[in-house]
């Protein structure tokens, strides 16, 4: 074989491993900014992100731990969530004191839109 041939061939090789090693990030869940959003697909957690297809900023609570306020850089920016509960009959109350509103969305449930929450939460539970 000769030198150009080989050099062929390992550019191809390269060019492979590169292109699955794209694909597996592609197909992984989206990297936290800020936060603390390492329990992906672990049963007991909720995570909000500021993006609205679970990118940007990600805020992580865990369940039955109380009320919590959500820091500066998530807080009234949060646009999707998705958690992971343990019967299923938990849920993850969102809350907004300026409006005084809320809402809560069953454990279990990836939700893109959350309503009349959306970039206005400033504190969550996952109950």
């Amino acid at each position: 074989m000769s030198e150009h041939a080989s050099a062929k061939s390992i550019c191809r090789t390269v060019a492979v491993l590169l292109a699955a090693l794209v694909t597996c990030f592609a197909l992984a869940p989206s990297a936290n900014a800020q936060g603390n959003c390492t329990h992906y697909g672990v049963a007991g957690y909720a995570q909000l992100f500021t993006g609205y297809n679970f990118d940007g900023d990600c805020y992580e609570v865990r369940l039955n731990t109380g009320s919590h306020v959500i820091p500066a850089y998530a807080s009234r920016k949060i646009s999707s969530l998705r958690s992971w509960g343990w019967y299923g009959g938990e849920r993850v109350w969102l809350a907004d004191s300026y409006y005084n509103g809320g809402a809560d969305f069953p454990a279990g449930q990836w939700v893109t839109y959350l309503g009349p929450m959306d970039d206005k939460a400033d504190s969550v539970e996952f109950r």
